[in-house]
């Protein structure tokens, strides 16, 4: 999400990635960006341009 806001920003020069959510990121989004040779791109379908894989939240709600 912060993407687009260091995007924005002229004096914002990076982001900053954990990668202990890399490997959930990868599954609860679908085609979540990742970075290329260290670069992000801005996504540019709607909103965040991130679209929740709503199979994988389901078969993991802990509330079923």
């Amino acid at each position: 999400m912060h993407i687009h806001l260091v995007a924005a920003m002229p004096n914002a020069p990076f982001v900053g990635r954990l990668d202990i959510f890399e490997g959930i990121t990868g599954h609860i989004f679908r085609k979540a960006p990742v970075p290329v040779l260290s670069m992000m791109s801005v996504p540019d379908r709607p909103g965040l341009g991130l679209e929740l894989d709503m199979a994988f939240i389901r078969q993991h709600d802990e509330r079923e």
